[in-house]
Order: C-alpha cells, then structure tokens, then sequence
C-alpha cells in the first residue's frame, strides 16, 4: 500500500495546468494594475487620503509620497507582464509578492478578501 501512495505521489505530473494558472495570474493581475491606474484609484485612495487605518503592527507602512504610487504600480504592472509571460518569473512573482503585500497592508479600509487571496497565491 505505502508503495503504491510512493508511486503515485512520485508519477510525473504534466505541467500545463501550473503554465496556465501562471499566465492567468500575470494577465488578472496586470488587469487588476490596469484598472486602479485607469480609473484614478491610485490617487482616491493611496495619494488624497490624508489618514490611512493601518493593521495593527504595521503602522510604520505608509504609502509612498506623491506621484511616486503611479510609479509603483507601473512597476507592479511590469511585473504582472513578466509574470504572465514567464520572463524572470521567480524573481518578478517575489518582488510581485511584496509588492501587493505592501499595498495591502497600507490601509485596511480598502481590504479586498481578494486582495488576501492574491497575497497568499503570489507567496506559494
């Protein structure tokens, strides 16, 4: 019995299904970037806000000055594209990862379960 769960666990796996759950991450994330720039999220709720509720233990996060969230969130989206497309993948998904990690983390009231999701998908 324990042989066969060996062989079984241990059986080659196709990877497609993990080639297509990485381009569709990269693409619902670049869309995702596409929309805050497109529709001035970034300034409603990272620049114009004059307090941000922080998570408990991480008041020292704090959205970076001025027009410097357009320039994050370009990079966010250059990342999704390299993301989407395989290019340096391990070290764009890292960076991916602290990144929307950081945006998640500056304010609470714009907590999204889908914001955790996407955290915890980019972390594994």
């Amino acid at each position: 019995m324990m042989q066969r769960i060996k062989d079984w666990m241990t059986k080659p796996v196709d990877i497609s299904s993990l080639v297509f759950f990485r381009i569709a991450f990269g693409f619902v994330m670049l869309w995702e970037v596409g929309r805050y720039l497109g529709k001035d999220w970034v300034e409603r709720y990272f620049i114009d806000p004059d307090f941000y509720f922080t998570f408990q233990g991480f008041g020292w996060v704090s959205p970076l000055e001025g027009n410097a969230m357009y320039v994050f969130f370009l990079i966010l989206g250059i990342l999704a594209f390299c993301i989407m497309l395989g290019l340096f993948y391990r070290t764009s998904i890292v960076l991916f990862f602290f990144g929307f990690a950081y945006l998640f983390l500056l304010d609470k009231t714009n907590y999204l379960n889908h914001f955790y999701l996407i955290t915890l998908l980019s972390f594994i």
